[in-house]
C-alpha cells in the first residue's frame, strides 16, 4: 500500500545516494546563491504566479495555494523532494543513522502528542507498527550535517532571514502530527507524495486600530491578544469553533503559503501515507524589534531601556504587529533597498502612528525628568538615520544584516525601575565620554551601562531621510 505512493518526481536510483546526507563527516559548507539565482528558484516553486506577484499580493498578507503543474519539477532544489517521492526508500536507507541523532527524529501519536522513539533498530522492522499506528514521523534536517538546499539558499538569500528550518513530515494514515497551532514565522509547504487535508482557521473579526487589516494582520492580532506573541500557541477546539475556518487538500506537487499566526491543523486521509516538507521564513534576528534591540546592545544610547521598556509592554498590544514583521523588503536584483528601508525606519521611529517610538515613549510620565524633549528627538533622530555610524555599524547594517542565533532575552530582561544616566536630578553626559557623566553614581559602571553618549544640542525632531548626522558628532 505504502510503495504505491504518487509522487512528484520519478525516482532515480542514483538520487538514493547523493544530497542532504545524514550524520557523518561535516559536509562542505553550501555558497550562497546569487540573487538573480535565488528569484529564479523561488520562481519555480511559486509557479505559475511569480515571486513578484507573491511578493505584491500575498507575502505577509494571505494564505497562497499552489497546485501542482506538469511543467514544474522542484526535485533539483531539494534532494529530500525525491527521495521523500519513496518513503520506505527513504527511510530504509537513512532511518538508523537519523535516530542516532539527537533532535532529529519525533515521533508524534495520532493526536499530535509527543512520543519516545520506538526500539525498533531498522526501517524494515519499524514500517509495518509505524504504518498501522496512525502516527507521524518529524525529520528535523537542521539537526544533521546535510548542506543547505537550493530552496534553503534561495528562501535565505531574497527573504534575508538568519536560517530555514527543513521538517520533513512522514504520516500514517488518519495521522495528525500537531494540534491546532501557530508558528513563529511564515511557512512555505511542499507536499511530496500522497494527499493530505488542512485546516485554516482565522479571527472573523476584530476591534482594532489597524486599517484594513490583511488575513495575516488579523491573526498576528488575534494571537497578540490571546496567546503568546511569539507564536508557536495550541488551541482546544472550543475555540477552534468561535473561528472561520477552511479546508483545502494538497495533493502531491502542490505548494501552500502560511503567513505567522494562522492556526491550522493537517490531516491524513485514512489508508494513505503522506510525505511532506515544510520550509521556514525565521524572523528571530530581523524583525524590526530586533533591528533596534541590536542598536541599542551595539551603541548604548541613554535612552535605550526606555525604548526596550516600551516595546516590551506593547508586545501584547496591537502595536506589537509592526515590530514583529522582517525589517528587510525582498526586491529585485539590483533594484534599490535603501531608500525603502530608510523611509519605513523613519516611520517606525518618528512617525505619528501610535506603534512608532516616538509615540510609545510619549506617554511616559516620568521621562523627562532627566532627558529634555529636544535631548530624546536628538536620540530618536539617531535611531532613525540609515547611516548613522558606530562601532563599525549603521542601522541600515542592523536592517539588512539580520544577527544569527539572536534569542528574545534581550526584550525580556529586566529594565525596571530604570536608573537615568547619571543621576535623577537632571545630570546629564553632554561631553562626550568624558567621566564627568558620572556625576551622582557610585562610578561610571554604577550608571547602569547607558553613560556612553554624544554631545546633545538642542535640536527639533529632524525631517524625513536621509540625514548626515553620526553617532559621537554634531551634524553641521
Amino acid at each position: 500500500m505504502w510503495q504505491a505512493q504518487i509522487c512528484i518526481c520519478a525516482i532515480l536510483l542514483a538520487a538514493w545516494t547523493r544530497g542532504a546526507s545524514v550524520p557523518g563527516p561535516s559536509a562542505q559548507a553550501s555558497l550562497p546563491p546569487r540573487a538573480d539565482d535565488a528569484w529564479s528558484v523561488l520562481d519555480q516553486v511559486l509557479a505559475p504566479t511569480t515571486l513578484e506577484a507573491f511578493l505584491r499580493h500575498d507575502y505577509r498578507r494571505n494564505l497562497r495555494h499552489v497546485r501542482a503543474t506538469s511543467s514544474r519539477n522542484l526535485s533539483s532544489l531539494d534532494p529530500w523532494i525525491e527521495r521523500l517521492c519513496n518513503v520506505d526508500a527513504f527511510m530504509g536507507e537513512t532511518f538508523s543513522q537519523l535516530r542516532a541523532v539527537p533532535g532529529a527524529v519525533q515521533y508524534k501519536t495520532a493526536t499530535g502528542s509527543d512520543r519516545p522513539l520506538p526500539p525498533t533498530p531498522t526501517w524494515t522492522e519499524e514500517a509495518p507498527r509505524f504504518y498501522a499506528s496512525g502516527e507521524s514521523m518529524v525529520l528535523r534536517r537542521e539537526a544533521t550535517t546535510a548542506p543547505l538546499s537550493d530552496l534553503e539558499l534561495a528562501l535565505q538569500t531574497v527573504f534575508h532571514t538568519t536560517h530555514s528550518t527543513v521538517h520533513a513530515y512522514i504520516s500514517s494514515g488518519g495521522a495528525q502530527a500537531l494540534p491546532y497551532h501557530t508558528d513563529s514565522y511564515d511557512v512555505i509547504v511542499l507536499q511530496v507524495s500522497g494527499v493530505k487535508k488542512w485546516t485554516i482557521c482565522q479571527p472573523p473579526s476584530l476591534e482594532t486600530a489597524w486599517p484594513n487589516p490583511s488575513p495575516a494582520d488579523l491573526a498576528q492580532l488575534y494571537e497578540l491578544r490571546h496567546a503568546n506573541p511569539d507564536g508557536c500557541s495550541n488551541f482546544n477546539h472550543r475555540t477552534i469553533e468561535q473561528l472561520n475556518c477552511q479546508n483545502l487538500t494538497m495533493l502531491a506537487g502542490d505548494m501552500l503559503y502560511l503567513p505567522k499566526s494562522m492556526i491550522h491543523v493537517a490531516h491524513t486521509k485514512p489508508g494513505t501515507v503522506s510525505a511532506h516538507l515544510t520550509y521556514s521564513l525565521d524572523r528571530e534576528g530581523g524583525m524590526w524589534r530586533d533591528v533596534i534591540s541590536r542598536a541599542c546592545s551595539t551603541w548604548r544610547l541613554p535612552l535605550c531601556p526606555e525604548i526596550l521598556g516600551s516595546l516590551q509592554r506593547a508586545k501584547s498590544t496591537d502595536a506589537a504587529l509592526p515590530w514583529l514583521q522582517l525589517a528587510y523588503e525582498p526586491v529585485r536584483p539590483g533594484a534599490p533597498v535603501t531608500s525603502t528601508h530608510c523611509l519605513r525606519l523613519y516611520s517606525m521611529v518618528f512617525g505619528k502612528e501610535f506603534y512608532s517610538l516616538a509615540s510609545l515613549l510619549s506617554p511616559r510620565p516620568g521621562l523627562l525628568g532627566y532627558l529634555s524633549t529636544l535631548q530624546r528627538n536628538w536620540q530618536l533622530a539617531i535611531l532613525a538615520e540609515c547611516h548613522a555610524e558606530q562601532a563599525g555599524y549603521t542601522m541600515r547594517s542592523f536592517i539588512e544584516t539580520p544577527e544569527a542565533s539572536v534569542s528574545d532575552v534581550r526584550m525580556r530582561r529586566n529594565v525596571f525601575p530604570y536608573n537615568p544616566p547619571c543621576n535623577s536630578n537632571g545630570g546629564y553626559c553632554l561631553n562626550c565620554y568624558q567621566s564627568s557623566c558620572n556625576n551622582g553614581c557610585s562610578g561610571i559602571d554604577a550608571c547602569d551601562g547607558y553613560v556612553r553618549f554624544v554631545c546633545l544640542p538642542d535640536i527639533e525632531p529632524p525631517n524625513p531621510p536621509l540625514l548626515t548626522l553620526r553617532v559621537g558628532r554634531v551634524a553641521h
